[in-house]
């Protein structure tokens, strides 16, 4: 498997492959190729996949290390990233902010299959609680 491939799979902790489909645009179809490491996105993918997963490019890439995550700007956190950062398992983060946590918090909205949730992290806070 190819180093981009798993940084991929790493990246996307929880995240479903039709949600970073939804998120960043790009077809299902292409998406199983690079998390199966069957091909490698060009430029304009693996640009809109690592602000989706909020990652570096470099890393993904595999021209960074894994501590360089932690350099990412932090202005859109998703739970995955900030769960990695945090040392804590992303649905711990998640009962957190629908509890209500100094973080951010979790908004209910309503779907056909029932409730569901949108988290929202502050940067601020995160950046000076993680130091990042």
């Amino acid at each position: 498997m190819s180093t981009f491939a798993k940084r991929l799979k790493h990246s996307m902790g929880d995240i479903k492959p039709a949600e970073l489909s939804r998120l960043t645009g790009i077809g299902r179809n292409s998406l199983s190729g690079y998390i199966n490491g069957e091909h490698t996105p060009k430029t304009p993918h693996l640009k809109k996949i690592a602000a989706a997963l909020n990652v570096p490019i470099g890393y993904l890439a595999g021209l960074e290390h894994v501590d360089a995550v932690k350099a990412v700007p932090v202005d859109k956190i998703t739970v995955p990233y900030a769960a990695k950062l945090l040392g804590k398992a992303e649905r711990t983060l998640r009962k957190d902010l629908i509890e209500g946590c100094e973080l951010g918090y979790a908004n209910k909205t309503s779907t056909k299959d029932g409730a569901r949730y949108r988290f929202t992290i502050y940067p601020k806070v995160f950046k000076e609680k993680v130091g990042v």
